[in-house]
């Protein structure tokens, strides 16, 4: 990387005008401010927030619920930690399949078709975890977890590329790391309530309850072409 990415155009602060508490104060000034100043912002971090929301509970109960619903082929041979290992391998190349597309059909330099994507893929995403909470078909929970593999492994670079059209250089950092924040935030409120749910009631419940805190995210979306047509 240090080969193919130079830092053309990077001025370091000079040693004497360093100040580590001050300057990251005022980033975090200048990001807030931003906010203030493009309240789409807040949109697209109430998206972030949901997402965190979510991600947390079905990460830990898509393994168990397979477990529970399924007797997975020639499972006396072959060890269950080789099927799950052939799932993520699947999802990975999957993933690696959906973004080499995306790259060539999305142009992040248009920010109506970026966000048309997100939305879309957002849509695909909470039907595919409802889904995949009711689904007592071996192939077809396989086939659903795969498809919500390659659609969190697309939103993700959608909601980055989205965030950075909407930032001025001096505080992307910030407001990203902001955005990283409410999605931590989300997983930390969200995850532990859902595991709670899934326990006293049952996987299925608990993997319902996170499709359903994902689903405010339409919402936003709706609201956002709402105020783009105004």
């Amino acid at each position: 990387l240090a080969l193919r990415m130079p830092k053309n155009g990077f001025h370091p602060t000079l040693p004497g005008e360093r100040s580590t508490w001050q300057h990251m104060t005022a980033t975090l000034r200048d990001g807030l401010g931003m906010l203030r100043k493009r309240p789409a912002l807040y949109t697209i971090l109430g998206i972030g927030l949901f997402y965190g929301l979510y991600s947390e509970g079905f990460d830990r109960l898509w393994t168990p619920l397979l477990l529970e619903r399924f007797t997975f082929p020639a499972s006396e041979t072959v060890p269950l930690m080789v099927w799950f290992g052939l799932l993520r391998a699947g999802a990975l190349l999957l993933s690696m399949g959906i973004n080499a597309w995306a790259q060539k059909r999305i142009h992040m330099a248009r920010p109506a078709l970026l966000v048309r994507t997100f939305a879309a893929s957002s849509a695909a995403l909470v039907a595919s975890l409802f889904l995949f909470a009711f689904s007592r078909n071996l192939l077809l929970s396989v086939g659903l977890f795969w498809s919500i593999s390659m659609l969190r492994n697309l939103n993700g670079p959608l909601y980055t590329a989205w965030v950075n059209q909407r930032l001025d250089s001096q505080v992307r950092a910030t407001v990203i790391s902001m955005s990283s924040l409410v999605d931590a935030l989300g997983q930390i409120v969200a995850g532990p309530l859902v595991g709670l749910l899934a326990v006293e009631t049952s996987l299925q419940n608990g993997l319902l309850a996170s499709a359903a805190l994902l689903a405010p995210v339409l919402l936003i979306f709706l609201y956002t072409f709402s105020r783009q047509k105004e």
